[in-house]
């Protein structure tokens, strides 16, 4: 098992967002804050370092992590499939022992199950990951020894294919928290 000590996590937030009509990470949510800030919150003072992987255009999006004190990191051109956006922010946080993988579109996340894999990675896991009932979610936390297989994903399909060619050594962890599979992808995503 590999000591995991410093820790960061990826917000991925480069999606077209296009079932949602408009920049979904941008709406306010009832208490005026966007989106992306509460899918950022559960991992404020949880990580050691946070980035968001963003598109270059996306200004907005750039105003708000320079507010609250984050880096952002634009992926380039039609590479901004999950895929892409993972390589690219280990790729950028290459200096760290781990990794948890957050999406931008996930506002319900709690901080207790961003604490549970943080101490599964610190505890010696090489993968690990959240389950609500029986489904999967996120965020997803990987291990150094993984940065070679993260570096060299591409597309849009994420870290499913590490997950699958690693399931001897995923860590599941089962968690109280209906958000770690609800995401916004239409407006009516936001009632919940």
């Amino acid at each position: 098992k590999v000591v995991v000590k410093r820790i960061g996590a990826l917000i991925l937030a480069a999606g077209q967002g296009s079932r949602f009509g408009s920049n979904k990470l941008l709406r306010t949510l009832d208490d005026s804050r966007t989106l992306i800030e509460h899918a950022i919150d559960p991992f404020m003072g949880t990580v050691d370092e946070l980035l968001i992987v963003g598109r270059s255009l996306d200004i907005s999006l750039q105003s708000i992590a320079r507010n609250l004190g984050i880096r952002y990191s634009a992926v380039i051109g039609p590479q901004a499939g999950m895929g892409w956006s993972l390589a690219h922010g280990v790729t950028e946080l290459a200096h760290l022992d781990g990794w948890l993988v957050g999406l931008g579109d996930m506002p319900w996340v709690r901080q207790t199950t961003v604490r549970s894999v943080v101490e599964a990675l610190r505890g010696g896991a090489t993968i690990a990951r959240p389950r609500y009932a029986s489904v999967h979610g996120h965020p997803v936390g990987f291990s150094r020894a993984l940065l070679p297989q993260l570096q060299q994903l591409r597309g849009d399909e994420g870290g499913r294919s590490i997950l699958l060619s690693n399931k001897q050594v995923v860590t599941e962890i089962a968690v109280a928290d209906p958000g770690i599979v609800w995401d916004v992808d239409t407006p009516g995503d936001l009632s919940r």
